[in-house]
């Protein structure tokens, strides 16, 4: 048994404390869905509530992912007979947002709070002792096949597309969605086997009818609810339907997908997949690629890869087009797939896709320019005038050093690629560390005063102004 005691205070002000007892014990300490026939449990009873004459309770239920409640979901109950009831799918879907969909023993924890009314309208919410809990979910079924039905097949059963098994649970789907709006539902080979009335109850789908989210949770039909809903298609063309029958989740979107990351890896690396043992790239603020300023060893090689720890998907030859004007400009031949350099020193190297998956890969004069307030440019000749060049180190290890500022004003610098606003490549320096711009917002102002210069040292991205 729990027992909280509370104060009771007025909302003006504080008066003499009431003491208000709540008492609560755990029924259902251990649950096993595996077993639970019934379609909710009484999972705490309320022991003892001391109410003020005219008063009245209300409750909170909550669980926890763990002792902290690092993650925690409101339960939906009702009381009678001074229980707490919770419907068995909503403890499952609690559990299965912190743990994942596996068949495992769990150990969540549960709240209950209790808001103390008076007759008069004081309110007081009192804590129960945080409660410990078993629940064991269960192994959810991961089927031989799986199939598409829906506006793409004329909601045919006789003509269901197929998904393709990966292996482990995950399944795959290429379809062309001939308009935008198309919805359609999943069913197993259980279904398609049984037929009639049960190949639509076994259908999977989403919790909101046509949801148009690229990810998602796949919902089956259970008693106390409607079917699920259909996942709607938006948009027209060629896409890719993954299915992870492990978590039950889905994704879906463009047959290719734009890296979220991009890695340099080679001989300045050593050939190491790992933290240190290559360079992670800088994205375009508009996501169509990624650049570094690096320094090439003659006879170094390099390839890219959208993963860290990963020797899958690698760009280089024939994966990538290399510009002519990058090849003349490092000597850039191909090593068995990797990009040779020819020439020593340093160089700015990009790499953009399109959204077809089409790379080009960029070696770039290493130009850095001071732009706005400090420059010689300002803001009507943005990096276009040379006094606006960084000087460029002559080894690896060096830094490159601006101008003197022309003003006390906020500092603004970038490197220039192609066809992209620099604003898109720009960075700074905080606390002695190069900040990049990336995908996020404007930086912070950064204020520098006439006549000083920034030091920038790529191979380590520190910085300075002095």
């Amino acid at each position: 048994m729990i027992t909280m005691i509370g104060r009771l205070l007025k909302p003006n002000g504080p008066e003499d404390p009431k003491e208000l007892a709540f008492q609560t014990s755990v029924i259902a300490a251990s649950v096993d869905l595996n077993t639970i026939t019934t379609d909710s449990i009484d999972i705490v009873e309320i022991t003892n509530i001391t109410l003020e004459e005219g008063g009245s309770a209300q409750y909170e239920v909550y669980l926890g992912s763990d002792e902290n409640f690092t993650e925690q979901e409101a339960i939906p109950f009702v009381v009678r007979d001074n229980k707490i009831k919770i419907a068995v799918y909503d403890l499952e879907d609690a559990v299965w947002a912190f743990y994942g969909k596996h068949g495992q023993s769990n150990l969540p924890k549960l709240r209950v709070n209790a808001i103390l009314l008076t007759a008069n309208g004081q309110a007081t919410r009192v804590k129960a002792a945080d409660m410990n809990l078993t629940v064991v979910t269960k192994t959810l079924p991961i089927e031989s096949a799986y199939y598409l039905i829906g506006d793409p097949n004329g909601w045919n059963q006789s003509e269901l597309l197929s998904f393709e098994s990966l292996g482990n649970g995950i399944f795959e789907l290429i379809l062309t969605a001939e308009r935008a709006g198309m919805n359609y539902k999943i069913v197993p080979q259980s279904g398609v086997d049984a037929g009639g009335q049960e190949f639509w109850d076994s259908a999977l789908g989403t919790a909101v009818n046509e949801d148009t989210s690229k990810t998602g949770t796949l919902v089956a039909k259970r008693p106390e609810l409607n079917e699920p809903g259909a996942i709607r298609i938006a948009d027209a063309g060629e896409l890719k339907i993954t299915i992870d029958m492990n978590n039950y989740t889905y994704k879906m979107g463009p047959l290719f997908e734009m890296p979220e990351n991009m890695f340099i890896t080679g001989t300045p690396w050593g050939w190491k997949l790992t933290e240190g043992g290559n360079k992670q790239m800088v994205p375009i603020n508009d996501g169509t690629g990624f650049w570094s300023i690096v320094y090439l060893a003659e006879g170094a090689e390099i390839k890219f890869f959208p993963q860290e720890t990963s020797w899958d998907n690698g760009i280089g030859y024939p994966e990538a087009t290399i510009t002519a004007e990058s090849i003349a400009l490092a000597d850039v031949t191909n090593e068995g797939g990797n990009l040779k350099n020819g020439n020593a020193g340093w160089y700015i190297l990009a790499i953009t896709v399109t959204t077809d998956g089409e790379y080009t890969i960029q070696y770039l004069e290493p130009q850095v320019w001071l732009v706005g307030p400090t420059s010689t440019g300002g803001w009507d000749n943005i990096a276009s005038n040379p006094a606006d060049l960084f000087s460029i180190p002559a080894d690896a290890d060096g830094e490159f050093v601006s101008p003197a500022f022309l003003a006390s004003e906020n500092l603004r610098m970038a490197v220039t690629l192609p066809g992209i606003p620099w604003w898109q490549t720009e960075f700074n320096v905080f606390d002695g560390k190069i900040v990049y711009r990336g995908k996020g917002n404007d930086l912070d102002a950064v204020p520098v005063q006439e006549g000083q210069k920034v030091y920038l040292k790529f191979s380590d991205d520190t910085g300075r102004v002095q």
